[in-house]
């Protein structure tokens, strides 16, 4: 098990972009603790679970009462306490000591604590974390739990695009329960005005570690730094790498949702053509002063057949910047396309023989 004394590992990139424009040991999968709350609590955000008001009963409280001494006393019945309470509470005061009563909220979720590792891990494949596993709801260390940067900021944009109202909690500078007062201890949100998230953690082999989001003009970054020596360290490293990006990059929208960019022959169809376009708008993040040099190509199927669906991925778009591809999405179409006539398609059979 590395240590924080002999690793360092960071990256950025551009929300819309969905890909990192600077890193070193991104792909690396370590043991970060703390950041596995965002994981944790972010698996059940599918719809399956979202009642963050419902009040714990007392066999899910139980397990805080010996950790959460300061907010559940006798002036604070066990039964006020909220999923919300627990979870904003968590965020801010995470440490090792802290991660345990995740467990008896896994438990609400998914039934178990061993369920509810299979439930993340299924998310997981679903959103493309390749260099991620988990064992449990804590985050604590374990030879088979572990998370890369590069996922963990992948991770950070799907929470931020997917459930605006949940990641609002994590701008919170303090929470209050209990007529006890926790501070957030992202040193950030106190610094840059610009930043609104997301997560600070700490175990020994971890390190300090901080994953950061900011907004400026409408370009978002997103931030990674793991392995620190300090809390001030993860907090210059994660604001030297903000203002890396805000300085020297800038990103583009180049196409919208829904507007045709070419056509395509189709055969055997109502239609002779049919329009392709994008099914999400289309962001390329670049080095400043550089978009006139942007160069975008495009390839659709060979031989499309009716029928065709609206949305069907019938090609793709390619943006480079010099050598570098620096964008790719699926070009699809954006009308559906029935069968023509049977004389339709006994003709373009006849002229397919010949393509």
């Amino acid at each position: 098990m590395q240590t924080a004394e002999n690793w360092l590992e960071y990256c950025a990139g551009e929300m819309k972009r969905a890909g990192l424009f600077f890193g070193h040991g991104t792909d690396n999968a370590h043991d970060e603790a703390a950041w596995m709350l965002l994981h944790v609590l972010g698996a059940p955000l599918d719809g399956s679970y979202s009642d963050w008001d419902v009040v714990l009963d007392k066999n899910q409280v139980g397990a805080l009462k010996h950790l959460l001494t300061r907010w559940i006393n006798e002036r604070c019945p066990l039964a006020y306490l909220t999923v919300r309470a627990r979870f904003c509470g968590l965020e801010f005061i995470v440490s090792p000591q802290v991660l345990i009563p995740r467990s008896p909220l896994a438990e609400l979720i998914a039934g178990s604590e061993e369920t509810f590792a299979a439930l993340m891990n299924r998310h997981a494949e679903e959103l493309g974390l390749t260099s991620s596993h988990f064992m449990n709801s804590t985050g604590l260390p374990d030879e088979e739990h572990y998370m890369s940067a590069r996922d963990i900021a992948r991770l950070a944009a799907v929470l931020i695009r997917d459930f605006p109202t949940y990641y609002s909690w994590y701008s919170e500078k303090e929470f209050t329960w209990n007529d006890i007062t926790q501070y957030n201890r992202n040193k950030l949100l106190w610094r840059d005005e610009s930043v609104d998230g997301i997560k600070t953690g700490h175990t020994d082999s971890a390190g300090y570690c901080l994953v950061t989001s900011a907004e400026k003009e409408g370009m978002r970054l997103i931030t990674v730094v793991l392995g620190t020596k300090s809390v001030n360290a993860r907090a210059e490293a994660s604001q030297a790498l903000l203002n890396y990006g805000f300085r020297f990059f800038e990103t583009h929208k180049l196409y919208d949702t829904g507007t045709a960019l070419t056509n395509a022959r189709i055969w055997k169809g109502s239609t002779e053509n049919v329009q392709l376009g994008l099914d999400r708008p289309l962001y390329a993040t670049i080095p400043r002063g550089q978009y006139k040099s942007l160069e975008a190509s495009m390839t659709v199927d060979n031989q499309i057949i009716a029928p065709v669906s609206a949305g069907q991925s019938l090609g793709s778009v390619l943006v480079r910047l010099g050598d570098e591809v620096i964008a790719e999405q699926e070009l699809v179409a954006l009308q559906a396309i029935g069968e023509g006539s049977f004389w339709q398609r006994i003709v373009d059979e006849a002229m397919l023989y010949f393509e």
